[in-house]
């Protein structure tokens, strides 16, 4: 329908301020044509006769009729009234009351302001106002790969982000681990784009009185630290927890274990989840010595004293008096094209660990474990392509007697696993292989070394300090078991000894 603009009024009374507001409101509300002129007459009935006119958009291309007050008895266009020029505009009176536009560009012109104007009104009023973000719920492993190009540009921006937290690490654990579990990994998004990915596993463990359903992490206290796949972990932490709350219960407990309380963004990330309208109890996990790295070798070891670098000087001349000693680095790179897994290095790795106390571990997940040798091999193919590969073996005399198998990602190392020949004559040889390896991550200039869960003297004589994992758990009040567990929760900090208790807890 061609537009054009009805006269209401060619002497309008108003008031002043009351009429003009009424008349604004109605072009503002969106008003229909009818709806105006009901408005306006409304108007008529408690005002004063001032002149006055006002136009009415009728028809096409907007769906509401404006009502725009005009000065005296002269009809302005909305150009006009916003202070534009409208020397094209052609206006007529017709024997039938209605003002029309005639010429065409002045039409166009009068679309072309009523959009801009609608898209500056739209601009201004959602102007600072975040996008809406929606969550889409992944269950079935074999659509992860859906996600891969998502994943891999999340997990470069994710602060502290390690080789536990890429897909390659989710889907091979997945398929090694024939449990009772479920997935649910959620993707957050923004528009069409994916922000973060954040995701959980619902698994069987076991407690005293028997087996609940846990949500939490899927980690399985390979590593010691965890979380959100983005760069902002607080936010989609949040949004995890709204969602979750928000879906049917398939859990009895949600553990969010493996968040490092000494990261930037803990404070924040700890007050989202006691903000929560469900209660939440935080404990520590896990306690991981941590090296980090100085700006040179000769700079970390004048901050020890005196008697560690005698020492390890020591251990060093006591081990040559058997023979040679090497130390060789290998470091996959994705940059220079170096993705070789070096099955000989992993080899000669097992090797030792099988002549380590390894070998009888009541554990079954040492490096040489017949139980978990599948899952590590399929690991080390992707860490190798993925450039977080890194390998360090200790020679004495050509023999591989101390290893130290190592995933690294963007400068931080996580040390997996590390063994030592216990048939070797020579002793210290852990303690060697340690110092070669953080003097040389000093020369590559790496920024951090995680020795993984446990303090171990061996691990403290290098360390700079002493990282830990927090978990915060919240039981189902649905529940008798649960209620059970929530109330020992609830009173355990009241009773003597609660340190302690929680020291003994600790995963080593």
């Amino acid at each position: 329908m061609r537009p054009h603009f009805r006269r209401v009024s060619k002497s309008q009374p108003h008031t002043g301020n009351a009429a003009r507001k009424m008349q604004e409101r109605a072009w503002f509300s969106g008003a229909t044509h009818s709806q105006s002129e009901q408005s306006i007459s409304c108007a008529r009935k408690v005002q004063e006769s001032v002149p006055i006119a006002a136009i009415v958009v009728v028809g096409r291309p907007l769906d509401w009729a404006p009502v725009m007050p005009l000065g005296n008895t002269v009809a302005k266009t909305p150009q006009a009234a916003f202070g534009l020029r409208t020397n094209r505009i052609v206006r007529k009176f017709h024997t039938d009351g209605v003002l029309r536009v005639v010429s065409g560009v002045g039409r166009r012109f009068w679309h072309a302001s009523c959009k801009l104007l609608g898209l500056w009104i739209t601009r201004f009023f959602s102007w600072g106002k975040p996008m809406q973000r929606t969550i889409r719920e992944i269950n079935d492993p074999a659509r992860l790969s859906e996600l891969a190009i998502a994943w891999d540009r999340l997990h470069r921006r994710t602060p502290g982000a390690t080789f536990f937290q890429t897909l390659e690490w989710l889907t091979i654990t997945l398929r090694h681990f024939k449990r009772q579990q479920k997935l649910r990994v959620l993707v957050v998004s923004e528009g069409d784009e994916p922000v973060g990915i954040v995701p959980f596993t619902v698994r069987m463990e076991k407690f005293r009185l028997g087996s609940l359903r846990v949500l939490s992490f899927p980690l399985d206290d390979w590593g010691t630290f965890y979380g959100p796949i983005g760069k902002d972990p607080v936010g989609l932490m949040q949004s995890a927890l709204e969602y979750i709350r928000s879906q049917p219960r398939d859990w009895d407990v949600i553990d969010f274990r493996y968040l490092c309380e000494q990261a930037d963004h803990f404070p924040q990330l700890a007050k989202v989840i006691s903000d929560q309208p469900i209660p939440f109890f935080e404990r520590p996990r896990m306690e991981a010595p941590v090296v980090e790295l100085a700006d040179s070798w000769e700079e970390f070891t004048k901050s020890k004293s005196k008697n560690w670098r005698r020492g390890m000087k020591r251990e060093q001349e006591r081990a040559r008096q058997h023979g040679k000693l090497k130390y060789v680095r290998y470091r996959s790179d994705i940059e220079t094209g170096k993705i070789d897994p070096r099955w000989d290095l992993f080899e000669q790795s097992r090797s030792v660990a099988q002549r380590s106390w390894q070998a009888s571990s009541p554990l079954e997940a040492s490096f040489c474990s017949s139980r978990v040798a599948p899952l590590i091999r399929d690991l080390h193919v992707e860490a190798a392509l993925n450039g977080m590969l890194d390998m360090n073996l200790l020679y004495l005399d050509d023999r591989p007697v101390a290893f130290l198998y190592n995933y690294v990602c963007r400068g931080n190392v996580y040390c997996l696993r590390s063994g030592y020949d216990a048939s070797c004559p020579a002793s210290g040889l852990g303690t060697i292989l340690l110092a070669e390896f953080v003097e040389d991550s000093h020369n590559r200039g790496d920024l951090q070394i995680n020795f993984g869960p446990g303090t171990q003297d061996y691990k403290l004589r290098f360390a700079t300090q002493i990282q830990r994992a927090v978990t915060f758990t919240h039981y189902s009040p649905w529940g008798m078991h649960t209620q059970m567990l929530a109330t020992r929760a609830m009173i355990d900090p009241s009773i003597p000894g609660f340190d302690n208790r929680c020291q003994k807890r600790l995963v080593t």
